[in-house]
């Protein structure tokens, strides 16, 4: 029966016939209704749709809405089940909340883990993949940069050898350029030479004569 207010007539007659009636009002209150639902599956992860369906009753009268808090921001009205899929994963709070003709409403809440999708396991065809050492990544980048400023000091001392080498004959061919009208040698320069002298030859044209003693007893 549904809630209301009744007005109920009673009668009672004995066994001589006599009757008596009487009118008794009779006030009947709502009962609430009785939310319920179930999960389906019960976990999962990311890649699972959940569906949640409702088994809720009221046994005065009839569920007249139904409102589904999902947990994640997600809401939906109207409908006895629904399907719903989590993007992250986590633990989430879902809600029921049913109203009866008397637009008397009751909640109901369960909880859900989500978790993320696991990874594939790796293919036996594939390597395991090597964890990159980054401290010898840098002992190797600091023995080329130390190999590299070796390599550019040597050339910067072959380059000096050679420009003293080359201000050398420099300085000596000059030196002989300049002393070609008159040498002058001891005996002390050469062992097993006497006293060398240059002279200019007055009979040749821009000639000269060199005379050398030699010492046998050398």
């Amino acid at each position: 029966m549904n809630d209301g207010v009744y007005k109920v007539n009673f009668t009672a007659v004995d066994d001589d016939g006599a009757r008596i009636s009487m009118d008794l009002v009779v006030t009947i209150l709502n009962t609430a209704p009785v939310p319920r639902f179930t999960i389906s599956p019960v976990h999962g992860n990311t890649s699972t749709i959940f569906t949640f369906n409702s088994t809720s009753q009221d046994t005065d009268g009839i569920i007249t809405n139904y409102t589904w808090d999902l947990g994640d921001g997600n809401v939906s009205y109207g409908t006895e089940t629904v399907s719903h899929q989590y993007t992250v994963p986590g633990n989430y709070t879902v809600i029921l909340r049913i109203w009866d003709d008397d637009n008397e409403m009751m909640e109901f809440k369960l909880y859900l883990k989500v978790d993320k999708v696991p990874e594939p396991p790796p293919s036996p065809d594939t390597e395991p993949e090597i964890p990159h050492d980054t401290n010898r990544s840098k002992d190797r980048n600091e023995e080329n940069e130390l190999a590299l400023e070796l390599l550019i000091f040597g050339i910067i001392i072959m380059i000096v050898i050679i420009v003293i080498i080359v201000i050398f004959l420099f300085v000596v061919r000059k030196k002989r350029a300049g002393g070609e009208g008159h040498f002058h040698s001891s005996e002390d320069d050469l062992p097993g030479m006497k006293r060398t002298e240059i002279k200019p030859d007055q009979s040749r044209a821009g000639g000269s004569e060199l005379e050398i003693e030699w010492d046998d007893e050398y």
